[in-house]
């Protein structure tokens, strides 16, 4: 998801160079803990089944089969259950 820097209200974050903006201040602190848990994508993922259910960690009320981007925020999806 595309986050407009103007606009960020939850701000921003540099990792690796890199400028990062945020739709809420609970987004960027997620970030800020582990932001490699949020940019790189786990190989593992590309495995699991299509019929297992995704939601974001920020937003739980986002859920789609399969993995994916929250389009609330842009974090990667998590599974609903361990696999």
């Amino acid at each position: 998801m595309m986050i407009d820097s103007k606009a960020a209200k939850g701000g921003s974050s540099v990792f690796e160079k890199t400028v990062y903006f945020f739709c809420s201040p609970k987004c960027k602190t997620k970030f800020d803990e582990e932001p490699l848990k949020y940019l790189v994508q786990d190989l593992s993922e590309k495995s699991q089944s299509a019929s297992v259910e995704f939601t974001c960690p920020m937003h739980p009320d986002i859920r789609q089969i399969g993995p994916g981007s929250c389009p609330i925020c842009g974090m990667a999806l998590e599974p609903v259950r361990a696999l």
